[in-house]
């Protein structure tokens, strides 16, 4: 008796998931864009200490 459908309860339910769709869409986005940028960030420094240790392994002792 209590589940009747209404146009306000179907308006709340769409509204609530069409912000959890788009806010699981940015979230998403928002990971690749950070998961891109520590990857390069972990590259370069891994490429800075690569030539730090190239450098100092060239000095003859």
């Amino acid at each position: 008796m209590g589940s009747k459908r209404t146009i306000t309860r179907d308006l709340v339910v769409s509204i609530i998931g069409v912000v959890v769709l788009i806010s699981a869409i940015v979230v998403m986005l928002n990971y690749r864009i950070m998961s891109e940028k520590a990857r390069v960030e972990l590259e370069t420094t891994a490429d800075e200490y690569l030539a730090y240790l190239v450098s100092s392994l060239e000095l003859p002792i």
